[in-house]
């Protein structure tokens, strides 16, 4: 995997999409959407829907993916240089970058409904993609199960708290964890919403979860 297919990796799993999800939603196939998280060079089409579904600058991914190339310093520099943003020089760093784009997304979410959301620490490691210690936004107000979604869960006995992809079928709740060291828990549906809705209270189901700051 290449230092750019990593970094768009990181970016994905910020903004809390599956890879799946994501292939989906950029209209690609998951193959596809792999392979450009593994050692493929994404088209710039790609890049600017990449963009625009995760409300990500561009200059910062084109100005990544030149840091990333393999060209000389000095044509590097250049290439930089004469992507300046608003006047001044657009430099960079992966810690400075993934910073700035956690507070100017954490910011216009708290601006929109700031009374709607909480900040919680993941308290164990059954979410392989959020390990224990990762800072994740959470929408209170936002429980509705949706497919390929991620949500928080406080556990009313403990306050430890937990994040899980959460499936749906006629017959029962699934709290899926994508870790291979941690078997889903799958919780058998015979009353309904109603059972779900007891099911997913007991289970201590704090909202959606809407953006990922990583460990601080």
């Amino acid at each position: 995997m290449g230092h750019f297919n990593k970094y768009l990796v990181t970016m994905r799993e910020n903004k809390l999409y599956s890879q799946g999800a994501l292939a989906k939603a950029l209209n690609v196939h998951r193959n596809t959407q792999a392979n450009y998280e593994d050692d493929r060079d994404p088209p710039l089409d790609y890049l600017l829907n990449f963009c625009k579904e995760l409300d990500i600058s561009f200059v910062q991914i084109l100005s990544k993916r030149i840091e990333s190339s393999s060209i000389t310093d000095g044509a590097k520099r250049k290439a930089l240089e004469e992507l300046s943003y608003q006047g001044s020089k657009f430099k960079s760093s992966d810690s400075q970058n993934n910073k700035n784009t956690s507070d100017n997304t954490l910011e216009k979410l708290l601006s929109n409904q700031s009374s709607n959301f909480q900040s919680y620490e993941v308290s164990n490691d059954l979410f392989k993609p959020m390990p224990k210690g990762s800072i994740v936004l959470c929408d209170t107000l936002d429980k509705e199960i949706t497919s390929n979604c991620l949500y928080g869960f406080s556990n009313p006995l403990t306050n430890e708290f937990t994040i899980a992809r959460v499936e749906l079928t006629g017959s029962s709740l699934v709290m899926c964890f994508d870790n291979p060291a941690q078997e889903n828990r799958v919780f058998m549906l015979e009353g309904g919403e109603m059972e779900r809705n007891i099911i997913l209270q007991t289970l201590g189901l704090v909202g959606k979860a809407k953006f990922s700051l990583g460990k601080l």
